[in-house]
């Protein structure tokens, strides 16, 4: 380092240490200069790439870089942005309006394509690193995990990202790119937003951004911001065609299924599974048809729960596929519609295109008993806090399928994790503590699938919006 660039680093005086690790310490500071505020942010390795690049950048959505220094760590001194962050803002239960959703949105999309036209990707988006002004513009911060772009590289060589907000690319499965912010994007937006203050196109952009497959996610920023200008009309058109398509599709199919049988030919069976080449004798279920889906809620699992034999609803995820489903979870509260996507280890569920939630398979305790295990998902519904309203209980199961002598197939359990998602007032949450179970191996269900582990809230309860484990 320079002694010129020592001297201006000696002109800054501590504040206050935000943040420490490892890797990084964040303090406020004030120069001798001219007294102002500003941030800096030392890393013990080189960000100079990045940092090089937001030196040059003017956004009024991104903090202003004013200086990057390089010795044995990378310094940074930053602009100070004046507000509340977004997740403090969530904590204290604040509603944004109409208005001010609009203001965030347009915030947040700006400086995404700020970065993301000079190959940044943020890989970090979340309401913690989201400064709201004191005017209500919203400006992202934190660069501390952002790279530049490679199109020759085919995934990242760190996967770094928040449990929550990462999309699945940043576990290792692709390179991150501008989806995986958008994705990111669209659940920080939806910690904020809700039926009262979001138009329906705005929650159709979000279930988009949000989608597992980074295909199907909005390509760029700039095909977001046009879907957001045009109020989602600009696709209009597509829709139309699309469901004038699925309907002939659908009356084709219905044509086909409900024609008499020819001579000699096997009439089709009573059970609509059979239409749609799909025998499963081991339970019953009650499947419907909606934009081609096959939809499963099945009811007929007897479980021990609190020492009480229960009927309890379960969603089961078979395949790969997204499931679909309209549930009523109690009095006072309108029928949702639940859908559900196990890809891998990552489970999607969306309530009314509107609230989403990604939960990961991450506990890396496979080995525990059987190598070669698979996830299984489902999903449960109960009234864990007896508030007459049932939550949703995501369960992901590590499992070993297994052949006995006499030809019968069972599932044996390696463990299992499970969340929960509640009904407050009007929006749906997921509490931030997960269930956890990891017993001995045993049998799970054998030739009749049911609830993998329904004896989850025998040993939790929902108190507050936390889990409380029982004794």
């Amino acid at each position: 380092m320079l002694e010129i660039e020592k001297y201006k680093l000696s002109t800054y005086r501590v504040i206050e240490t935000l943040r420490k690790t490892q890797e990084t310490t964040v303090e406020l500071v004030e120069s001798d200069l001219d007294s102002q505020r500003y941030i800096r942010k030392t890393y013990n390795s080189d960000k100079r790439t990045v940092y090089g690049i937001l030196k040059q950048l003017e956004n009024p959505n991104l903090p202003k870089v004013y200086e990057v220094f390089f010795g044995e760590s990378t310094i940074v001194i930053e602009q100070y942005i004046e507000g509340k962050t977004l997740d403090r803002m969530i904590d204290e239960k604040y509603r944004f309006s109409k208005a001010e959703l609009r203001k965030v949105i347009d915030g947040l999309s700006n400086a995404l394509l700020g970065l993301h036209d000079r190959s940044i990707i943020h890989r970090d988006v979340k309401p913690g690193n989201i400064i709201i002004r004191p005017n209500g513009d919203a400006v992202l911060i934190d660069f501390g995990i952002a790279r530049i772009y490679s199109p020759a590289r085919a995934d990242d060589t760190e996967h770094f990202g928040t449990a929550g907000y990462a999309a699945p690319e940043q576990f290792g499965f692709a390179q991150s790119d501008c989806r995986t912010d958008i994705y990111a994007l669209g659940i920080t937006l939806q910690a904020i937003a809700s039926k009262q203050n979001a138009p329906r196109y705005v929650q159709q952009a979000i279930a988009r951004c949000t989608e597992f497959d980074p295909h199907k996610r909005f390509q760029s920023i700039e095909e977001l911001r046009s879907f957001l200008k045009t109020g989602g009309r600009g696709r209009q058109k597509k829709r139309i065609l699309a469901a004038f398509l699925s309907a002939a599709a659908v009356l084709a199919l219905w044509c086909i299924v409900s024609r008499p049988p020819e001579a000699g030919q096997t009439p089709p069976a009573d059970d609509p599974d059979a239409a749609f080449g799909i025998t499963d004798s081991s339970t019953e279920t009650h499947p419907q048809e909606t934009d081609a889906l096959l939809l499963e809620m099945t009811e007929d699992r007897i479980v021990d729960v609190s020492g009480a034999e229960e009927i309890i609803p379960c969603l089961q995820l078979k395949d790969d596929r997204e499931h679909l489903v309209k549930v009523s979870l109690g009095t006072g509260v309108p029928e949702i519609t639940v859908k559900a996507q196990l890809v891998d280890t990552f489970l999607k569920i969306t309530i009314d295109d509107t609230a989403v939630f990604l939960f990961h398979d991450d506990s890396g305790l496979s080995t525990a008993s059987y190598p070669g295990g698979k996830t299984f998902s489902e999903i449960i519904l109960y009234d864990m806090n007896g508030d007459g309203i049932d939550e949703l209980i995501p369960v992901m199961c590590n499992a070993l399928r297994a052949e006995w002598a006499d030809g019968s197939v069972v599932r044996l359990k390696n463990y299992s994790l499970a969340w929960c998602i509640y009904y407050d007032n009007g929006v749906f949450q997921c509490a931030e503590e997960k269930m956890t179970a990891r017993l001995d191996p045993f049998l799970i269900y054998g030739s009749m699938p049911g609830c993998i582990h329904a004896d989850f809230p025998f040993y939790y309860t929902l108190e507050n919006g936390k889990l409380v484990q029982r004794s």
